[in-house]
């Protein structure tokens, strides 16, 4: 595989973008690699700093993303919104809407 076509679509990607496909690099080939690389290198962004900041925020984002109740809403006499009830240790499926 070419690395020129790589490199053009890695150049349209966001910085965010890069570096969610750096902190699964091993999983690409090694012409992605470093096509990779060389855009990071080309937008001067530190990758080791970048990706331990970035590796951080995506953390707490999925850590976020676990606390939403999901979708439940219960009508009560004092108002209308989400409630837990019910026992502890459900886990919400986005994909089913169940949990």
């Amino acid at each position: 595989m070419e690395i020129q076509p790589l490199a053009d679509e890695y150049r349209g990607k966001t910085d965010d973008e890069l570096l969610r496909l750096a902190l699964d690099a091993e999983h690409l080939t090694p012409e992605a690699n470093v096509a990779l690389n060389a855009e990071i290198a080309r937008r001067r962004i530190n990758s080791a700093e970048g990706l331990t900041l970035f590796r951080k925020e995506e953390e707490l984002s999925k850590e976020e993303q676990g606390k939403n109740i999901g979708s439940l809403v219960v009508f009560h006499p004092y108002g209308i919104g989400r409630k837990r009830f019910g026992k502890a240790g459900r886990i919400y499926n986005p994909e089913t809407g169940m949990e």
